[in-house]
């Protein structure tokens, strides 16, 4: 399966947390095909990365939701989410 289609099946706590694993892994990846043939990497990159630092990332992630408009979701559960990937080992 691929990573969207993980997206795709998103509906409740245990499956966004395997659809980040899955994202994580798929960032993995394509950082080693980066790394281990930068030539052909040279303008664009692995499996459509288009963000290749964490900076990059979230601004991918917040101008996406700004064009979006979504109000569906629980904003404070969010920001914990992302607040805990820096504090949390």
């Amino acid at each position: 399966m691929e990573t969207i289609d993980y997206l795709d099946k998103v509906n409740d706590r245990e499956s966004f947390i395997l659809f980040i694993r899955e994202l994580i892994k798929d960032r993995e990846i394509a950082r080693k095909a980066e790394a281990e043939n930068a030539e052909k990497y040279k303008y664009g990159n692995a499996s459509d990365w288009e963000n290749q630092t964490i900076e990059q990332f979230l601004d991918g992630a917040v101008s996406w939701l700004e064009a979006s408009g979504r109000e569906d979701i629980s904003w404070k559960l969010m920001a914990e989410f992302l607040y805990c990937g820096k504090i949390y080992e």
